[in-house]
């Protein structure tokens, strides 16, 4: 379908929208009659039709399809819900545009080990990665994991070892101490003439942050960019895509990543949370190039868009240089997921490594609701006789739902001899650990939201040190959780959480 086409589309059905809205506040103001009922019912019926169709020849996966199909039997409802949840407004905007400006981004890479990888390696995901999104490997790298207690400390020493530039990016950027402890080195920084650049999202961040923090921005000439804002619609579609991106890129050499956005919650400060458990690593090396030219490009499309600024893409990533950490062996591959991708690497390639594994996958997520595909590779490695193991959240975060959406897929793993662990606490570590030299780190969840709808980064780390560590941890943290049995299923499915099961699969299906 041509973009014209699209957005014709798009604007025809938000016309109907708010005629049916207009309609609805005058049968309420003067009452219904039985003519109006017998003119709005067909009305409304043909408008269901033709979403059916839109629907059924989109390009939406065929469990989104068949959610919102499902959704059309319900009158009215179903029709409102689409038009205000269901366009989307990737497929609308230029797409190719956005290609194009990633192949700028892919020219500044440096692709030398990359082509020396993938001539010995022809089989390994990093390769198949390398050849469809053009993701680059590289192998000067060197990674060390940051312990919860010590990210606020660690996060000043590497503001404090910056000489030029700072680019700052993180899906939840809330008040709070360690907020207000950056803030006051990223002023210090400002005023020796470090260039700063820090974005959020705007419906992560949304009523988490202060207008004095913003105020202290301005007043100290650090730039600032919310991530899709989208203040005037934020119960429409758009709002569904969202950064869930997160770190601090200081010169082009370092990066603290991992699973912790700036809040207390992360750092075990902030009261009403069961004890958090996060991942969070610094990489020092040249794959944090690959980061630098993701959050340009973030950046430029975000302030450009908004025209809140004159940022220009090529002047900014012209001034990147390359740094090369000497004397490591650690292959770090980065892997960067966008919506209007329609081939989804992240999750192509994690359910590769499940059909490759010879010994183990092991896996940290809070979140567990993945996709089909994902969901039978487990199986299959599981039964073929690799140890497949995963630890979730015992205890929720705030949103206490999310246990019953994570339960509902322990049936079939149980069956197919996978073992699950409940942390006692909240888990929000996210890692995949692959037989004894693959590990994949990152701000990817194993749900919907991040596999198919927001732009995340996973990295992918190929050394037998880092796979020990994390390995060590994983045990550690076996020991803290519950095995969740089938006996223990039984108990939980209750008839209220199988109709919840029903409503949730819908829910999940059309996001």
């Amino acid at each position: 379908m041509k973009r014209s086409v699209k957005l014709l589309l798009t604007i025809f059905s938000l016309l109907i929208f708010f005629v049916m809205l207009t309609a609805l506040f005058i049968f309420l103001e003067r009452g219904i009659s039985i003519n109006a009922i017998y003119w709005i019912l067909p009305f409304i019926y043909l408008i269901q039709i033709v979403l059916s169709f839109v629907i059924f020849f989109s390009k939406r996966r065929y469990e989104v399809k068949t959610a919102w199909l499902f959704m059309m039997n319900i009158p009215l409802i179903g029709i409102v819900s689409f038009l205000l949840m269901g366009l989307l407004p990737f497929e609308i905007k230029s797409i190719n545009k956005m290609k194009k400006l990633k192949e700028v981004i892919h020219l500044k890479e440096d692709y030398s080990f990359s082509n020396e990888y993938s001539k010995n390696n022809i089989s390994d995901p990093m390769v198949s990665a390398l050849n469809i999104s053009n993701s680059a490997i590289y192998k000067n790298n060197d990674l060390k994991f940051v312990p919860q207690k010590d990210l606020v400390e660690e996060s000043v020493k590497l503001i404090r070892k910056a000489k030029e530039t700072i680019n700052i990016g993180f899906y939840i950027l809330s008040d709070s101490i360690w907020l207000k402890v950056i803030t006051n080195e990223l002023v210090k920084k400002a005023k020796e003439g470090v260039v700063i650049k820090v974005m959020f999202d705007y419906i992560g961040s949304r009523n988490r942050y202060s207008n004095k923090f913003i105020s202290t921005l301005k007043k100290n000439k650090i730039e600032y960019a919310v991530f899709n804002s989208t203040k005037l619609m934020k119960f429409v579609s758009n709002t569904n895509f969202r950064n869930h991106r997160k770190g601090i890129i200081v010169d082009n050499k370092y990066c603290l990543t991992g699973g912790s956005n700036i809040g207390d919650e992360y750092i075990n400060l902030r009261k009403g949370y069961f004890y958090w458990s996060d991942i969070n690593f610094i990489i020092e090396g040249e794959s944090v190039h690959s980061l630098s030219l993701q959050f340009y490009y973030d950046w430029h499309k975000e302030t450009n868009k908004r025209k809140t600024s004159n940022s220009n893409l090529m002047e900014e990533i012209n001034k990147l240089k390359k740094y090369e950490k000497k004397n490591t062996n650690e292959i770090i591959q980065i892997l960067q997921s966008e919506p209007y991708s329609e081939f989804k690497i992240f999750k192509n390639v994690i359910t590769k490594y499940n059909l490759i594994a010879k010994k183990r996958i092991w896996i940290y997520t809070p979140y567990f609701a993945s996709n089909p595909e994902y969901i039978e590779s487990l199986i299959l490695a599981s039964t073929s006789g690799v140890d497949v193991k995963i630890i979730l959240p015992g205890r929720p975060d705030n949103k206490k739902i999310i246990l019953s959406i994570n339960r509902f897929l322990y049936e079939k793993l149980l069956d197919a001899n996978i073992e699950i662990y409940e942390y006692d606490g909240f888990i929000h570590s996210k890692a995949i650990i692959i037989d004894d030299d693959v590990t994949i780190l990152g701000s990817n969840n194993l749900d919907m939201r991040s596999l198919f709808i927001n732009f995340e980064t996973a990295i992918i780390v190929k050394s037998n040190n880092i796979n020990s560590q994390i390995s060590n941890n994983f045990q550690l943290d076996i020991s803290n959780s519950k095995f969740f049995s089938k006996e223990d299923l039984n108990e939980f499915y209750t008839s209220k959480e199988k109709f919840k099961r029903y409503f949730i699969d819908v829910f999940y299906g059309v996001l």
